[in-house]
């Protein structure tokens, strides 16, 4: 049941990143079964922001964030701290949605403060990316200059492909000085 719960999570995920939300949501539901029957909970907390991010893809923005809420609620409640981290870049996204700004900046600062001292640089570099976002979007320049030059290191050294948003944000910052 392990290996299908990862299985289905993992086509989830391939299936919503092609646009196919219906068939996404099926497999993820089906990984959810597979980790509850196998008492996986890591797994059921990361399908349930897998199902958070598909009911986001399909404008039900209250459903999605009551499930990343959940899935924060738990996987701080375990201990799970990727899982933790996972759900909230997930929740932080769906946040910016809404324009709860204080509550994004919330959300991505403690996922930022996990990817570090957890040492996954990769999340890392995309949570301080947007927190870098986050800061310029709601006027604190100095603070979004410091977060953008963190998150330019932070992709150049482990995701390239997130260095070019790094740098817009410090041109943000830059702009609203």
């Amino acid at each position: 049941d392990e290996a299908m719960g990862h299985a289905a999570l993992t086509l989830a995920a391939v299936l919503l990143e092609r646009g196919l939300p219906g068939e996404a949501e099926e497999q993820a539901q089906r990984s959810i079964r597979a980790y509850e029957r196998c008492g996986l909970a890591i797994g059921r907390i990361r399908a349930m922001v897998n199902l958070a991010a598909i009911a986001g893809t399909r404008g039900k923005v209250e459903e999605a964030e009551r499930l990343c809420r959940e899935a924060v609620a738990e996987a701080r409640e375990r201990g799970a701290r990727l899982a933790l981290e996972e759900a909230l870049l997930r929740l932080a996204a769906l946040l910016v949605q809404t324009g709860r700004w204080s509550a994004t900046h919330e959300a991505l600062t403690d996922a930022a403060r996990i990817a570090l001292e957890d040492a996954r640089a990769r999340s890392a570099a995309i949570a301080v990316a947007h927190l870098a976002l986050t800061e310029g979007l709601t006027g604190r320049p100095r603070a979004a200059r410091r977060q953008a030059r963190a998150a330019i290191r932070l992709a150049r050294a482990s995701l390239p492909a997130l260095e070019p948003q790094a740098w817009r944000a410090l041109a943000l910052a830059h702009r609203i000085a």
